[in-house]
């Protein structure tokens, strides 16, 4: 006790409830979602893993190209597809056995 005060400590119910916020936020990123047609269409985790990898490899490639449009196009497609095709690989078997999400609320 400090000044008549119980230090702010965190019980076991605290730590159950962040965990559970993680579960959330990781079910949210890697489950598929069902657009309004009823197809199956890549998580969220799928979509930011293409904007961060092309991103970066435009970047990285720019830098390494000179400027030059059509050798940046060609390192952009030559080292992101083998990149994403893996990365897609890998959180495809993340997502199996999660359950799939609507894309549009109703």
């Amino acid at each position: 006790m400090l000044n008549g005060k119980v230090p702010n400590r965190k019980t076991s119910v605290d730590n159950l409830q962040s965990i559970q916020n993680d579960v959330a936020i990781v079910d949210y990123l890697f489950s598929p979602r069902r657009d309004r047609f009823g197809s199956e269409t890549p998580s969220e985790a799928s979509r930011i893993f293409f904007l961060v990898v092309i991103l970066s490899i435009s970047y990285w490639a720019w830098q390494i190209s000179n400027g030059i449009v059509s050798i940046w196009l060609m390192i952009v497609i030559l080292i992101s597809t083998p990149i994403l095709s893996i990365g897609w690989w890998l959180i495809s078997l993340i997502s199996q056995k999660r359950p799939t999400q609507d894309l549009f609320s109703e």
